[in-house]
């Protein structure tokens, strides 16, 4: 009787445990990244609000985050233009935004997005 007690208890206290445990570890990181456009917004309402030092700060976060998104976008389009296969298509950015489509290339996918 005390061992078919024990094979209920420890699955039991195991699975409490995980259950408890899952909140701490899905807070990990904080605050999750804001896109720069909602830290532009935020530096405009403290400006209209006259609060130039916080609306100068987000406006300098705004301005960094862009610089690095774009940054990575150039990266990413660099790196895919310099495929042997894309090197054929010369010029052609249709064909080059099909290719980058039909083989999942999706950080440059969204690069030629945002050149258009």
């Amino acid at each position: 009787m005390k061992e078919t007690q024990r094979i209920k208890i420890i699955p039991l206290t195991v699975f409490f445990m995980l259950v408890l445990t899952f909140p701490v570890f899905g807070q990990i990181g904080g605050q999750p990244a804001q896109p720069w456009w909602y830290s532009l917004e935020q530096g405009k309402l403290k400006f209209r609000s006259a609060d130039y030092s916080g609306a100068l700060m987000l406006f300098e976060d705004a301005r960094r985050q862009r610089r690095s998104v774009f940054e990575q976008m150039e990266r990413d389009f660099i790196h895919l233009l310099s495929i042997n296969e894309v090197r054929r298509y010369g010029d052609a950015l249709d064909f080059i935004e099909r290719y980058s489509y039909e083989r999942h290339y999706l950080a440059a996918s969204a690069a030629l997005e945002e050149l258009y």
